[in-house]
């Protein structure tokens, strides 16, 4: 917070995704109430992420578990953007536990040992070239949030996972008599300029990445001193939304920590292990 040292970059005023209760059936609020699978929130992961209990995923614990089979069997997985047979210590423990699936799923860009133990490979859009999306990001004194948008016709019979996968799986969810997936996506992802219900995974992609930005591009949002656009087009010309430049000292008196201060020996970690000894 001082010329030559450390800072805060600001934040970044991002939306929300739709609050998807109202839609959870019984045996969806059922499913949620059961512990985290990867045994966050046990006496021996506290998990800790900024500062707050159990909020941070154990990804490396998760092959343990399966071939534990605790604290519950998996019966179907789909995985995304993620290769951990390769990229986790311990690959062997994830060959185990992955063959240990009766059906899994493996959606990426390119076949890699993850892939090896899928019943299903799906291949995904390209996130710089041919899908919708946003990143936000910090360089310097600024943060930014830059729009990914298609440039190109994808090749081949590709789908962006989180949406065009999505929809595929909740129209059949409604073909088989569960129709809450597919009802949250078309009341609550209708597009912000037009009020449109989308039709489609690809309508989806789109109202999504609207929603999710509409507070950087919506000439009514408080866009928190950062640049000012005039709506969604001029977002999709520049590509970009910037922050103003983050003043020096602007968090001196709050470092967010349980002193306010930057602690050389941690109150915060120390309540927050206390919190968690305590049950």
């Amino acid at each position: 917070e001082n010329v030559g040292g450390p800072n805060r970059a600001p934040s970044v005023p991002a939306g929300k995704l739709p609050d998807i209760k109202p839609y959870q059936d019984e045996v969806a609020q059922a499913g949620v109430k059961q512990p985290f699978f990867d045994r966050r929130g046990t006496f021996d992961f506290p998990a800790v992420a900024k500062g707050k209990l159990h909020d941070q995923v154990v990804t490396n614990r998760i092959a343990d578990c399966l071939n534990e089979g605790e604290p519950y069997d998996i019966k179907v997985a789909i995985s995304y953007w993620n290769n951990w047979v390769y990229s986790c210590t311990g690959a062997q423990r994830w060959e185990e536990a992955l063959a240990k699936i009766p059906f899994f799923v493996h959606i990426t860009l390119n076949p890699a040992e993850m892939s090896q133990f899928a019943d299903i490979v799906l291949p995904a859009r390209h996130q710089m070239f041919e899908r919708w999306g946003s990143v936000t990001n910090k360089q310097d004194l600024h943060s930014y949030t830059a729009l990914e948008q298609p440039v190109v016709e994808p090749l081949w019979d590709t789908l962006t996972d989180e949406t065009e996968i999505a929809w595929l799986i909740a129209e059949k969810l409604a073909d088989k008599g569960f129709p809450n997936v597919l009802n949250y996506y078309r009341e609550c992802f209708h597009d912000p300029e037009t009020d449109a219900e989308p039709q489609s995974g690809e309508d989806l992609s789109l109202f999504a990445t609207k929603l999710l930005t509409k507070t950087i591009w919506d000439p009514s949002a408080d866009k928190k001193g950062g640049d000012e656009l005039s709506g969604w087009d001029e977002f999709v010309e520049k590509g970009i939304w910037n922050s103003k430049r983050q003043g020096y000292r602007e968090h001196w008196d709050d470092f967010g920590t349980k002193t306010g201060k930057s602690e050389f020996y941690s109150e915060t970690l120390k309540s927050i292990l206390e919190e968690h000894a305590s049950g």
